[in-house]
């Protein structure tokens, strides 16, 4: 198993739905690239986050929950909101170019991490 950091992701306009991968085709760089295939992914709120984080599908509503997978909450000094998910039964399962990011405040955003075999 190889683990690949696609980097901070954020959302520059809320309401407007943030692919997680975006990254990897404006550096051209991580192994993984084009690849979006893996086995588990982990979304970690940003620690100056001012609003609360969404994680979804590219049709996530977050004002009604439609297509939200988790609500990441404002961050504390000692909490920092997580949200993962993994096929463990399947290598490679998930696709993490189905993941998408919103948020109530401009910038505010996570960062993104991907486990692939």
């Amino acid at each position: 198993m190889a683990i690949q950091a696609l980097g901070k992701i954020t959302v520059p306009v809320p309401g407007t739905p943030v692919l997680v991968t975006g990254n990897l085709a404006a550096t051209g760089t991580p192994p993984l690239a084009p690849m979006t295939r893996c086995h588990g992914i982990m979304v970690e709120a940003l620690p100056t986050n001012t609003g609360k984080v969404y994680v979804g599908t590219v049709a996530m509503v977050a004002a009604t929950g439609v297509q939200v997978f988790a609500i990441l909450a404002i961050p504390t000094v000692n909490f920092l909101p997580t949200f993962s998910a993994a096929n463990t039964f399947s290598p490679n399962g998930l696709d993490a170019a189905t993941f998408y990011l919103d948020a109530d405040n401009p910038n505010d955003g996570a960062l993104v991490t991907i486990i692939y075999t």
